[in-house]
């Protein structure tokens, strides 16, 4: 009995630990890096004007399909000669007649349906492609910021480490008569400033990882980013080269083609279409029957579907007119994202390799002077300065060699991400 209620006791132990172990967050699964790639798929999986783009697609299919169908045949049932007077009061001078009629298009107007229909069906193709980059853009941005907010918070850390260290030293060499007061003093308040910068570089982070995290469509998802791909600026671009089609370019050129092929279409609808007839009359008297035909067709005086036709006009000549301030607009807007990636890219260079290296050996023989007793507190507080400013500038030239590329990859219709990413999220 012992022996049993021993074995009965360790197993309830063993599954008590095997449900906690369970129950306990997977804080290794929180906090593997998220990749770039990643971090798009997941936002192209959760936007829901992209589903709504792809249902409008949708529609404009079903529209194209629509538009190439044929007039449907009428049936028509005539009864004359029935509830008169005299012989006319009853059926038996009735005639019975039953036919089908059928509209006839003429003038190219389901050809003209088509058209306009194939261009509604361009457009929206092109529409949901500019929001499937309008999602990655966001992302990436959304990326880069968290991105740079950790590298922020990487420099603020050490920014905070070094004036704690240099806080201690300036204590001990005012202990020791070497320094007035104040130096300690000075030193104290630039460890607070530099404690903040650092609580502020946290708040900084979390906004921005709560920002990608909402783009997922999971506000308090718990993550890492993996800056590897970041951390290398992108490869130079050279000026004026137009790797890729502009889609707002494309979407106003399907809009010149969509009012075109309306004008076509008003121009057929102005012919008027005729209806061809065939049925069987009965005449009750006798029981003789006959056949029927008709042909029926508008005569076109007073509508001649002018005025549509020049309102179409009028469109398509303003739908042009927008092609070409869409591409004058695309031209503009590629020259300035050019010019930030250029500019952001030699600001990079230049403080990596000039600037940084200096600053970090002044900073260094500062501090060794101080320790010696050859420089006042001053220079060394003026060399970490210079060091702070030249850290920050390289994480905002950073973030903006990577913003302008993602600019100027949505604008000229290029993405490093293709669209089978959708949907690949872990």
């Amino acid at each position: 009995m012992f022996r049993f209620i021993s074995a009965a006791l360790a197993c309830a132990v063993a599954w008590s630990l095997v449900q906690a172990r369970a129950a306990e967050p997977d804080v290794g699964a929180q906090s593997r890096p998220v990749t770039l790639k990643e971090a798009v798929a997941r936002a192209l999986d959760a936007a829901p004007a992209l589903k709504a783009r792809q249902e409008l697609l949708t529609a404009a299919e079903a529209q194209l399909r629509q538009s190439t169908a044929f007039p449907n045949p009428t049936i028509d049932v005539e009864l004359e000669n029935a509830a008169g007077s005299g012989r006319f009061s009853n059926l038996d001078e009735s005639e019975l007649t039953v036919g089908v009629r059928q509209r006839i298009e003429r003038g190219g107007k389901r050809d003209g349906r088509r058209s306009v229909a194939e261009a509604e069906r361009d457009a929206a193709a092109i529409a949901h492609e500019r929001m499937r980059l309008d999602v990655v853009l966001e992302a990436r941005k959304a990326f880069i910021e968290v991105f740079a907010a950790k590298a922020a918070l990487a420099v603020a850390e050490t920014r905070f480490a070094a004036a704690r260290e240099i806080e201690t030293m300036a204590k001990r060499r005012v202990a020791a008569g070497r320094d007035p007061v104040t130096a300690s003093l000075r030193a104290e308040i630039q460890a607070a400033e530099a404690r903040t910068a650092r609580e502020q570089a946290e708040h900084d982070l979390h906004n921005a990882k709560r920002t990608l995290a909402v783009l997922w469509g999971d506000p308090e998802a718990h993550f890492d980013v993996d800056g590897a791909a970041l951390d290398p600026t992108p490869p130079e671009r050279g000026k004026g080269v137009d790797e890729g089609a502009s889609l707002d370019v494309a979407a106003r050129e399907a809009a010149a083609r969509r009012a075109a092929a309306t004008v076509e279409l008003e121009e057929a609808n102005a012919g008027g279409d005729f209806t061809l007839g065939a049925g069987v009359r009965r005449f009750e008297n006798g029981g003789d029957l006959a056949g029927v035909f008709s042909v029926s067709v508008p005569l076109t005086i007073f509508d001649t579907n002018r005025g549509n036709i020049d309102r179409a006009a009028a469109e398509s000549r303003a739908a042009q007119l927008d092609v070409a301030d869409a591409r004058r607009r695309h031209a503009i807007s590629l020259v300035a994202y050019e010019e930030d990636a250029a500019r952001a890219r030699a600001e990079l260079e230049t403080v990596r390799r000039d600037l940084l290296p200096r600053a970090t050996s002044a900073l260094a023989a500062a501090r060794r002077g101080y320790a010696a007793g050859a420089f006042s507190y001053q220079e060394v507080a003026e060399a970490r300065r210079i060091l702070n400013e030249l850290q920050d500038r390289e994480v905002a030239a950073l973030r903006a060699v990577h913003i302008a590329h993602a600019n100027l990859d949505r604008l000229t219709g290029r993405s490093p991400f293709a669209q089978s990413d959708q949907g690949t999220t872990p």
